[in-house]
């Protein structure tokens, strides 16, 4: 870690000042924070630079949860500015999401950390800025990046054509963030965007890649460069470990019991049964309430601290829904929680 070799690495990219903001006596103050580049931030930047090096143009990030993959691309805004500079191009950085909240999220650590951020509040917006082949719009001359939310851009029936002949001192370098989420490669504005721009660089972020079917991240956008798994991150204390603890045995016999009547009361096979369908039902869900219920109030006692929340993950988005409703009839009841 510190060789000469790295040290200057570090030093020249690997420290960002953070504003930071709170509220103090009813005023807010900001302050600024030194952030030094993670060992593995260290690394996949080193990789994607060899990548690039190499002549590849697209691959994937796998680093856990929390692994501060958002960092990771504002010490690559200059780290590949640097890498193309020294081939007679400019780099212009797309930052690509998939949420609002994700691109609020990203906007806001983005601006914490200095640069100057863009969005696009159309399609027609983000085409001009793709097409434009101007390299900064601040007039402070600051690192520029847009963040796009992807989910503006619908699938359209015709082609997103980018003039191939603009000037090749530019080069576009897009990053997909939560890459595991619904890239569609065929037919999607990212497939059709990426497609229309053969040169540009892709680098995708993800703490949970997709692993199976057609759809498996790294046949979307190319082989892994990367890796930091979630028993790294365990280990170097930045990710607290599940601790996974059996139903118990009245709760699991009675939901056991629920599923077989929903199930029409006959021997079938499990994989017969559109499983679905049965976890989104009222009565299922009122059972694992139950379960819920009980065993946060013995959590809480044994904590010895009602501050103390949860949250419930749900398999289907119609079974969250069912669970949100549920909840909001009987949690607060049950728990004594006013408001």
């Amino acid at each position: 870690m510190c060789s000469p070799e790295r040290l200057l690495y570090i030093i020249r990219y690997g420290i960002a000042y953070v504003r930071m903001e709170r509220e103090v006596d009813g005023k807010i103050e900001s302050t600024d924070q030194k952030h030094i580049m993670r060992y593995q931030q260290l690394f996949a930047s080193l990789a994607i630079r060899k990548k690039l090096a190499e002549g590849i143009k697209s691959g994937v990030v796998w680093h856990t949860q929390g692994s501060g993959k958002t960092a990771l691309s504002y010490y690559l805004t200059y780290i590949l500015n640097d890498f193309y500079s020294n081939q007679n191009k400019v780099a212009k950085f797309y930052f690509i999401v998939d949420r609002l909240d994700l691109m609020e999220q990203a906007k806001d650590e983005f601006v914490a950390r200095g640069l100057s951020v863009r969005t696009a509040n159309s399609r027609d917006e983000l085409m001009s800025d793709i097409r434009s082949t101007n390299l900064t719009e601040n007039a402070e001359g600051k690192a520029e990046i847009m963040v796009v939310n992807i989910q503006k851009f619908k699938q359209d029936s015709a082609k997103i054509q980018i003039d191939s002949n603009y000037s090749i001192r530019l080069q576009r370098i897009f990053f997909i963030d939560e890459a595991h989420r619904g890239y569609n490669p065929h037919g999607s504005f990212l497939a059709n965007l990426l497609a229309a721009d053969k040169d540009a660089i892709k680098i995708a972020l993800t703490g949970t890649p997709l692993l199976k079917e057609e759809r498996e991240s790294w046949r979307v956008f190319g082989d892994y460069i990367d890796t930091y798994y979630y028993d790294k991150s365990i280990a170097d204390g930045y990710t607290l470990k599940l601790m996974r603890e059996p139903v118990e045995t009245i709760y699991k016999e009675k939901i056991e019991n629920i599923l077989d009547k929903l199930a029409g009361g006959i021997e079938v096979r499990r994989s017969d049964i559109d499983r679905n369908k049965i976890i989104e039902h009222e009565s299922y869900l009122n059972a694992l309430i139950d379960y819920i219920i009980a065993d946060f109030r013995r959590f809480r006692i044994e904590q010895a601290d009602d501050t103390v929340g949860a949250m419930i993950v749900c398999k289907t988005n119609p079974q969250a829904r069912e669970m949100y409703r549920l909840w909001q009839e009987r949690f607060n009841k049950a728990l004594n929680i006013e408001g």
